[in-house]
């Protein structure tokens, strides 16, 4: 029974607009986290050059990852205290700077201007293509510059067919190592997105419960697997809502059906299904449960509602109470669970008119009379 949806609709837009906003703020903090442990990735595997550059005899390279070191250092340290645009550039003009350095001091058998790629994936997946496309360029110009002037002058520096092998197979696993780490920590971050989108997709903003939408999701399952035994629907409507609204406004409201939510689903075991069917009324599926289980369920709902205290709404100089009337139905047999739910809405409506605050499991009850003959 919804007489008053509470701004149902514009609640759904919030909620969306309101997901959009966590869901960039999840993806900009993801992305940051990412540059954090870039650093310390970063910092780590110059410790790992500074060995082999000494065994190498590049006392020139070994000496430049002291400075590569202290340099992603301080740039963990900025990415800490969220000074993010002076991080990105000090990790930037490290990376291109040790990259270029020993491209001109060791050449391209060395290879370390593979470095160079891990530009690409950290422009694209951090800013929009268009901004990306500059820097990208600049990056590949200067690798171009890089190679001319190795093909004109040569390497700075004489090094070993052995040493220039180890350079290059050591800067190849470490390249392949970091783009591999990238690429799985994005796909984590994407799977754990979709999930949550399909959790805010699947309940209601307002109350946090499940939404329509998921709860026909639910039926449909429940409907098609039919071996776990007895079910039982619960019909919940707040009582007067219409009357709570107009005096409290949608505010006062929004409150009344939070609170209620938050007591329905206290009242219910993990294995139950709640949802907010619409404005003022939830829909409560109970698992192995016969009727009269299920009534008992009802009617402990039932007291803890009218048991609430809203001290923030105060009618009169007292705190405002609610009512709620519930109605109860059992499937039968191989009944459609939708069928179910008719039922129990129609136990509701009977309760509805035999006086409101209380439950109506059966056909026969005073108020379904009433609603009869009325």
């Amino acid at each position: 029974m919804s007489t008053a949806h509470n701004a149902f609709p514009s609640q759904s837009a919030t909620g969306a607009e309101r997901g959009a906003l966590r869901g960039a703020l999840r993806g900009a903090r993801a992305y940051w986290e990412m540059q954090k442990r870039c650093a310390i990735i970063a910092g780590s595997v110059n410790v790992l050059m500074l060995v082999v550059f000494h065994i190498a005899g590049l006392d020139a390279l070994a000496l430049f990852s002291v400075g590569s070191i202290a340099a992603y250092a301080l740039a963990w340290l900025c990415l800490q205290r969220r000074h993010n645009r002076l991080a990105i550039g000090l990790m930037c003009a490290e990376t291109v700077t040790h990259a270029g350095f020993g491209f001109l001091l060791a050449g391209p058998e060395s290879g370390s201007h593979y470095y160079l790629l891990l530009f690409f994936p950290a422009l694209f997946l951090g800013s929009s293509p268009r901004r990306a496309m500059l820097p990208a360029a600049a990056v590949l110009a200067a690798y171009v510059a890089l190679d001319a002037w190795v093909y004109a002058f040569g390497p700075m520096a004489l090094i070993s067919p052995f040493d220039q092998a180890l350079m290059r197979h050591f800067n190849s696993a470490i390249i392949i190592g970091m783009l591999s780490y990238l690429a799985i920590y994005y796909r984590k971050r994407v799977v754990s997105s979709e999930r949550q989108l399909r959790a805010w997709a699947g309940s209601d903003p307002l109350t946090g419960l499940a939404n329509r939408r998921h709860m026909d999701a639910t039926i449909r399952a429940l409907d098609a697997d039919r071996r776990g035994g007895e079910l039982a629907v619960l019909m919940a409507d707040i009582d007067h809502f219409k009357s709570i609204n107009d005096r409290f406004g949608h505010e006062g409201g929004d409150m009344v059906l939070r609170r209620v939510a938050e007591v329905i689903q206290g009242c219910v075991r993990d294995t139950d299904h709640v949802a907010r069917w619409g404005g003022e009324e939830f829909l409560i599926i109970l698992s192995a449960t016969p009727l009269h289980q299920a009534a008992e369920t009802a009617e402990r709902i039932r007291r803890a509602v009218e048991r609430i205290a809203f001290d923030e709404l105060s009618c009169e100089g007292a705190p405002l109470r609610v009512t709620l009337t519930l109605g109860v139905a059992e499937r039968a047999g191989q009944e459609a669970l939708q069928a179910t739910i008719r039922k129990a809405d129609e136990y509701l409506y009977a309760g509805k008119h035999g006086g409101r605050n209380r439950v109506c499991r059966h056909a026969d009850d005073p108020g379904r009379r009433a609603l009869r003959q009325g």
